[in-house]
């Protein structure tokens, strides 16, 4: 009798370690989790930024690429 309290007693403690080591488990995962969210969002913006900075170059080069053209127009009916 007093063996099958030790085992059960024993049992209980170990489940109760168990337990205390999934949450902690849990809760290292979730902590993990979040600060993976924070970098994600963080890249995201960073990759946003770069997208709408190239899309401003993009568009500069046009105009630059275009005022040239014009003026090598001017220039070969100035030269003809």
């Amino acid at each position: 009798m007093r063996q099958r309290d030790a085992t059960a007693a024993g049992t209980q403690q170990s489940v109760k370690a168990l337990k205390i080591r999934q949450v902690t488990g849990l809760t290292e995962l979730r902590s993990r989790l979040d600060r993976c969210d924070m970098c994600i969002a963080r890249l995201a913006t960073e990759l946003r930024a770069a997208v709408d900075a190239t899309h401003a170059l993009a568009a500069r080069h046009q105009q630059h690429h275009a005022q040239l053209v014009d003026k090598i127009q001017q220039l070969d009916i100035k030269v003809f």
